[in-house]
């Protein structure tokens, strides 16, 4: 299910008043994300999925 997903580019506006724009240079995945963008674990609703 993994393979379904891709990176793209996208355009997005100049930052407003009181705005930044903050740059990610890294990411990361645990295997719970995972487990979850696999729908191996699918909790109640509502739910929110956080890393520590």
């Amino acid at each position: 299910m993994l393979s379904k997903r891709k990176i793209v580019n996208v355009d997005i506006d100049d930052p407003g008043l009181n705005e930044m724009l903050v740059r990610v240079v890294a990411s990361g995945l645990c295997y719970s994300d995972l487990h979850f963008l696999e729908r191996k674990y699918t909790p109640g609703l509502p739910s929110a999925v956080a890393a520590r």
